[in-house]
Formats: C-alpha cells, sequence, structure tokens
C-alpha cells in the first residue's frame, strides 16, 4: 500500500491533502483533476480540455444521490431535475427555462406510487398557467385502460387562482 501525505494508507494509493488530490495530464492544456473535499463542500472531477466528458461502461450507468435532487446544470444555470418527493413514494423530472429561476418556468412530469402521472406546465407567476403545445408527427393519441375515461379539463383563471372545471 501506498500513501502519500498519510502514514497508514488503508487501500492500495490514497491521497491525503486538504486541496487537488490528483492530476491526470496529457498536455499542457488537457488534463483531469479530482478534488476531495471536506464533509461539508462537494468533489469535484474538473476536466480542463474544450473537449466532450465521456462515461462508457458495459453496464449501467446510475446515479445515486442520499439527499432528493440530482441536478443538470450548464455553469450557473439548471437546465433539468430528477427529484424524489420528502420521504414519499413520488418522484418528478422538471424541465426549467434557459438560464432561468429553478422556482418558475418549468415543465414537470410528477409521478407518485400508484402510477399517477401529472404533466403540468408552470409560468412566471409560479402558478399552473404556461401553454403546453404538442406537435406529434402523426395521430395523437390518448388511451385509458378498458372501462376508464379520458377526461378534459378546461381552466378557469381567476383573481385568487386557477379553478379547474370537467367538461
Amino acid at each position: 500500500r501506498v500513501g502519500i501525505g498519510v502514514a497508514d494508507p488503508d487501500t492500495k494509493l490514497e491521497v491525503l491533502h486538504a486541496g487537488t488530490q490528483q492530476k491526470w495530464s496529457c498536455d499542457a492544456d488537457s488534463f483531469a483533476t479530482l478534488t476531495v473535499a471536506n464533509p461539508a463542500s462537494e468533489t469535484t472531477l474538473a476536466i480542463a480540455q474544450t473537449g466532450d466528458f465521456i462515461l462508457d461502461c458495459g453496464g449501467n450507468i446510475k446515479l445515486n444521490a442520499d439527499s432528493s435532487y440530482i441536478t443538470f446544470e450548464d455553469g450557473a444555470n439548471t437546465f433539468a431535475r430528477l427529484q424524489t418527493v420528502g420521504g414519499t413514494t413520488a418522484s418528478a423530472f422538471y424541465l426549467f427555462e434557459s438560464g432561468g429561476n429553478t422556482d418558475d418556468d418549468y415543465f414537470r412530469i410528477y409521478t407518485i406510487g400508484s402510477g399517477a402521472t401529472t404533466i403540468s406546465t408552470w409560468d412566471d407567476s409560479g402558478g399552473q398557467g404556461g401553454n403546453l403545445t404538442l406537435y406529434p408527427d402523426g395521430d395523437l393519441q390518448l388511451k385509458a385502460v378498458v372501462n376508464k375515461a379520458i377526461t378534459v379539463l378546461p381552466v378557469t383563471k381567476t383573481a385568487s387562482g386557477t379553478t379547474d372545471s370537467t367538461l
């Protein structure tokens, strides 16, 4: 076992340092670094070149987070999020407007343990008001299990919010 900065390594290679622990280089401009920070901070794999970062494996790629969010960001902007809903069997997928605030202007698919699923859009005011437009390249089919109904709900906007009414 080899220890760098540690006298008693517990793996084949252990590096103990309060900054960047590893750097892999191809040349002066093409390299990757790995920084494992203290428990209250982030662990970062940074790529210094402008090319793609590719994960290639013979099996599945899994993202496991102990908190309820897995976010996708481009610099400072969050553009998508997968989320479990507070200790329940519900989960949601969000797509946010480009460069927008993640509290408004999003498209959401929300599914609960029974399989019931809601697809919604949200506007700037934080209410359900964004339009959802479907442009199929063929037929648009809404199907329900045998003996189940498909109900169309128009939305009536009032000063105090929105109210659904069944046709």
